[in-house]
């Protein structure tokens, strides 16, 4: 069965559409944690620094160090790669954003010949 689920870290978005601020990630973070545990995915990816710090509880300085790594979560697998706005900023960076979703991919159908 594919199925799909979008979450944000911030369930609003801040002003000027600028990063947001560790106040308003606290604020969000056990709401996004009870949507994951509700949906119970067995992959995630994560899209920028700020989803892959709160979602994997690392700075997001480590960002750069994690991205297209497979990572465990609570028993998810959890795939970083780079945020959307970032490749829009950043076009050399979209070779190796299109290397982490076709690893999604991979671990995807490999979930899914598990499953049937």
């Amino acid at each position: 069965m594919k199925s799909f689920y979008i979450a944000n870290v911030l369930k609003c978005r801040p002003p000027g559409n600028r990063d947001p601020l560790p106040g308003e990630i606290i604020a969000c973070k056990d709401y996004l944690i009870r949507q994951i545990e509700i949906i119970k995915p067995s992959i995630i990816l994560t899209l920028g620094k700020f989803a892959t710090s709160v979602i994997l509880e690392k700075s997001r300085y480590e960002f750069s160090r994690l991205r297209g790594k497979i990572c465990d979560w609570k028993g998810i697998k959890v795939l970083p790669t780079f945020h959307p706005a970032a490749l829009l900023r950043h076009g050399g960076w979209k070779k190796e954003a299109w290397e982490h979703l076709k690893l999604l991919k991979r671990l995807y159908d490999e979930r899914e010949e598990r499953t049937n």
